[in-house]
């Protein structure tokens, strides 16, 4: 039932696992929810990893952005450009 995760898909698929509560086995049903846990665990994963991504992501633009600033304040700001007015 829960052979491949899709965020959309699971509510639907939850809905579904109620339904078979009520007509099916105490064994299957447990062996349905350890699967649920498996999927959630592995989405907490993915979710840290790409917040860890995102937040090195941040990090470098946020570095970028002023080692630029800086160059271009001492580029302009400095005299390094002569204005022949």
């Amino acid at each position: 039932m829960f052979d491949t995760y899709s965020v959309r898909d699971f509510e639907a698929k939850s809905k579904r696992l109620v339904a078979y509560s009520e007509s099916g086995s105490a064994k299957g049903l447990m062996n349905e929810l350890e699967i649920i846990k498996r999927e959630l665990k592995q989405s907490a994963n993915l979710i840290d990893k790409r917040r860890e991504k995102l937040s090195r992501q941040r990090t470098a633009y946020i570095l970028l952005f002023f080692i630029l600033w800086i160059a271009v304040y001492f580029y302009y700001g400095r005299g390094f450009i002569r204005s022949e007015s």
